[in-house]
């Protein structure tokens, strides 16, 4: 949705400054660099999040073990 967006931008100020394919080749790759770089850091956030989970549900076992041993 959003290359096309900038697309229609880059479209509309070739227009006004008569330069026709530049901005809109300069909008959409602008989209796009920005759409792959915001998935790109939801991705690391994401496994970053499981990676915590993964190891704190891998150890869990150890600190349930030390809680019945010492009451």
């Amino acid at each position: 949705m959003s290359v096309g967006v900038f697309f229609g931008i880059g479209l509309m100020l070739d227009n006004a400054f008569e330069t026709r394919p530049l901005f809109m080749i300069v909008c959409s790759l602008f989209s796009v660099i920005g759409s792959f770089a915001r998935l790109w850091y939801v991705y690391d956030n994401d496994m970053q999040f499981q990676e915590v989970k993964r190891r704190n549900l891998s150890t869990s076992h150890m600190r349930d073990s030390n809680l019945v041993g010492e009451k």
